[in-house]
């Protein structure tokens, strides 16, 4: 399971919701959800960005550019 669906089923369970609970204030079908804490699909940035809002958190990715050095 990716690690960053693993953590938002703790913040599930932790807030004491259910799949359908978090489905509701997220906007992300119950379906869906229990796929991927099931390790049975993976997640897009946008689904990430829904969940995690929901208890308060943003997904930001770093985008690093590897630039050649000189010699």
């Amino acid at each position: 399971m990716d690690i960053l669906i693993e953590e938002i089923k703790e913040l599930r369970i932790r807030n004491h919701l259910t799949q359908q609970e978090l489905s509701d204030l997220s906007g992300i079908p119950f379906a869906t959800i229990n796929r991927l804490e099931n390790g049975k699909a993976n997640p897009t940035l946008k689904t990430l960005e829904k969940l995690l809002s929901v208890f308060g958190y943003e997904l930001r990715i770093v985008r690093s550019k590897t630039v050649p050095h000189e010699v």
